[in-house]
């Protein structure tokens, strides 16, 4: 029975990717509120299938701590629920992302129109220096950075591989670090 539930629900998942993305993408001609909107709206759905079809109850616990306005927040990306889950609870967050997923119809397009901060991890050095500029421009705006200061999914007790993105930003923005769990 398992299996079947997790068959239907990445069938809802996919099938909800497709629908609010082709749907709702004349939200990409608006300003980037309302296309927060949307993406906030398919979080909470993608979450609601989570529980009734898949039977898996997401838990928000700690939000009474977070910080209001800009923030930086860190945690360990182990699913593609670390990047879902944020989106149907904090009011505007920004992820720190790698820059091969921007040429992607629909995702991309999102992303740029929130202004996702993109990374292009073969730069280096010239990749930490724009993405802090970047994240700066966002906290002025009051947004909550969030950052998977492993660069990457990391297996679940595995040993963490810090990349300096996380040093660099705690250190520039001046602002809060709350570290974030799923």
């Amino acid at each position: 029975m398992t299996t079947v539930r997790s068959l239907v629900f990445v069938a809802w998942l996919y099938l909800s990717m497709a629908l609010f993305a082709v749907g709702l993408s004349p939200a990409l001609l608006l300003p980037y509120r309302p296309a927060m909107w949307v993406i906030r709206g398919w979080a909470k759905f993608v979450l609601f299938g989570l529980r009734w079809i898949a039977g898996v109850k997401v838990e928000f616990r700690g939000l009474e701590h977070r910080p209001d306005g800009a923030t930086l927040m860190a945690g360990k990306h182990q699913s593609m629920l670390d990047v879902i889950a944020p989106f149907a609870v904090l009011p505007d967050n920004c992820f720190i992302m790698k820059k091969e997923l921007m040429p992607l119809p629909f995702f991309g397009w999102f992303a740029w129109k929130t202004k996702m901060i993109a990374v292009d991890r073969s730069a280096h050095a010239k990749a930490l220096k724009d993405m802090v500029k970047q994240a700066r421009a966002r906290n002025a705006e009051g947004r909550q950075i969030l950052i998977f200061p492993e660069g990457t999914r990391a297996e679940v007790g595995a040993a963490p591989d810090y990349k300096p993105g996380i040093a660099a930003l705690y250190r520039d923005l001046d602002v809060p670090c709350t570290p974030i769990a799923t």
